[in-house]
């Protein structure tokens, strides 16, 4: 923190993200236009008490916002409530429920609940997380630091990244033109629930067992299937082939 003094106040400004809340980050970046808006809100003193002071260089100790989120240095370690947790050091190990919610906040921007999703079952000794808590400690994350909040951030998105590239990488079986003409893309429309159902009836599970089995073991379990997919395909191919004489 940089100290400021007038002639009847004393106050300091932020110069790191470790002094600088996530609730008044996300202000800042809503009024990046309006300074004096971001003084007082920084100073808790009217812009008016302050007109003795250089405004403009107040704004220069912030320029450190404008430094890039991404290289602050991962941190497993995230604190609480005055309570410390280790985030996990595998997510796939972690309920397929969690990756789904945590790749959705993902891809939405909210990061917030993607450090949620895995924190809160930690806070209460559980596997999986219930909503209403998640979302009570998706607000109550803006009032870390920058600097502890993307710690913990920056250490999950890179396993998420990591996943996502695997999930993108696994072998996935060809649709037939006879599928599509079929209506097979319709299914699409419902996402990860055809995944879900799917395993709910091979395995004989209730949607809430498989969605508390841990992502390694769904990963692994599509990986084979999409791989028996592929070989049974071409496996009738051949025989096809084979049936009408044309094995070339």
């Amino acid at each position: 923190m940089i100290p400021f003094k007038t002639k009847n106040f004393t106050f300091s400004i932020p110069s790191s993200f470790d002094d600088l809340k996530m609730n008044d980050l996300k202000f800042i970046k809503e009024n990046l236009e309006d300074n004096e808006k971001i003084i007082e809100r920084l100073t808790g003193l009217k812009i008016n008490t302050l007109l003795k002071i250089d405004l403009d260089k107040i704004i220069q100790t912030l320029d450190f916002i404008n430094e890039p989120l991404k290289e602050i240095e991962e941190s497993q370690l995230i604190t609480i409530d005055d309570k410390s947790y280790l985030l996990p050091e595998d997510i796939t190990l972690k309920t397929w429920y969690q990756q789904i919610q945590a790749f959705k906040a993902y891809k939405n921007g909210d990061f917030n609940t993607v450090v949620a999703v895995y924190l809160e079952p930690l806070i209460r000794g559980k596997k999986k997380p219930k909503p209403k808590k998640t979302k009570e400690l998706s607000k109550k994350l803006d009032k870390l630091t920058v600097q502890e909040f993307f710690g913990a951030f920056n250490y999950l998105e890179k396993q998420i990244l990591l996943l996502s590239e695997r999930i993108k990488n696994m072998p996935q079986p060809k649709i037939t033109p006879e599928q599509i003409e079929a209506g097979a893309e319709s299914f699409n429309v419902l996402g990860d629930f055809n995944t879900i159902d799917d395993m709910a009836i091979i395995y004989s599970k209730t949607h809430e067992e498989i969605l508390l089995w841990s992502y390694s073991i769904i990963f692994n379990k599509l990986y084979r299937n999409n791989l028996n997919s592929i070989f049974e395909s071409k496996h009738s191919n051949i025989m096809r082939n084979k049936s009408t004489g044309n094995d070339s």
